[in-house]
């Protein structure tokens, strides 16, 4: 079973519309999905501190988008210590939202660029 979010967003986006939002039970950072998210609204600053392999990296920026933040000319830009982490995150966050790579999500590593700049959702090194 998958949680989903439904928060009566007040600022509609168009990539938002578009997406398909879920939220795997297998991953820790889904059960906090409420606690995340309200955090984000009352906060300027949120840390989120988990084990690796909770789903902080694929599925807070999920959360973010959902939220209606990377519209209106904003983006959610989430940085990764390796290369090859970037590229595969943002290819991992793009099957999860049902879209094509550089579509919604894009990633920047080195001299690759793939959409980055036009997509709400960035990935880089």
């Amino acid at each position: 079973m998958n949680t989903t979010m439904n928060d009566n967003i007040s600022t509609p986006s168009v990539a938002r519309d578009s997406l398909h939002f879920s939220y795997p039970d297998a991953l820790p950072v889904s059960h906090s999905l409420s606690e995340i998210t309200q955090a984000v609204r009352n906060s300027q600053v949120v840390i989120v501190s988990g084990q690796t392999g909770s789903g902080k990296t694929t599925q807070i920026p999920k959360m973010l988008l959902d939220m209606g933040r990377g519209s209106h000319g904003k983006k959610v830009i989430v940085t990764q210590p390796r290369r090859i982490a970037a590229r595969s995150v943002a290819e991992r966050i793009s099957e999860e939202l049902h879209t094509k790579l550089g579509d919604q999500v894009g990633y920047r590593v080195r001299f690759t660029d793939e959409k980055f700049s036009s997509n709400p959702l960035g990935y880089c090194h």
